[in-house]
């Protein structure tokens, strides 16, 4: 459903758990040193309250690679769209500190954006919740609801065979 969505946008597709990896990471650093945003979509499966789910803290290495090559900085905002009021809502940023050790980094913006995130939600008076999954997934695929990186091993190997 998402490829047809976003196609028009020159999306930069995400290849989690793979050597091509490498390729998201220099077509994201490539697209910030053209002057231009992103939007990272980095939730996982599992839920961290009603407004947002867990974060993969992966997306922020794109900030490190960035900081080497061009020697700046890269900001992260905390960004809610509930769809009952047709509103974007933009949280207080947080900077990466190339100072930092690397996992430290990549915990402290996740869990700061999640937390955030949840704040504009609750902020947002919202009462409906969209989930990173529909119910039903859970209903046939339960052993996935605290257990992401099984959930992408069973796609990745869905679309292998």
């Amino acid at each position: 459903m998402l490829p047809p969505l976003f196609a028009p946008h020159d999306p930069i597709f995400v290849y989690r758990n793979s050597p091509k990896i490498a390729t998201t990471f220099r077509e994201s650093v490539d697209t910030l040193k053209m002057g231009k945003n992103l939007v990272i979509f980095p939730e996982n499966p599992t839920k961290f309250s009603e407004y947002v789910s867990e974060l993969y803290s992966g997306f922020v290495d794109i900030a490190r690679i960035y900081y080497h090559q061009t020697g700046k900085i890269i900001k992260f905002y905390p960004v809610y769209v509930p769809a009952d009021i047709k509103k974007i809502m933009v949280g207080v940023p947080i900077e990466y500190n190339p100072e930092n050790d690397s996992s430290h980094e990549r915990l402290r913006i996740s869990e700061y954006l999640k937390i955030q995130i949840d704040a504009l939600g609750r902020k947002s008076g919202t009462k409906k919740f969209i989930p990173f999954m529909r119910p039903e997934f859970y209903e046939f695929y339960p052993e996935f609801v605290n257990d992401p990186a099984s959930y992408w091993s069973f796609c990745n190997k869905e679309r292998s065979e």
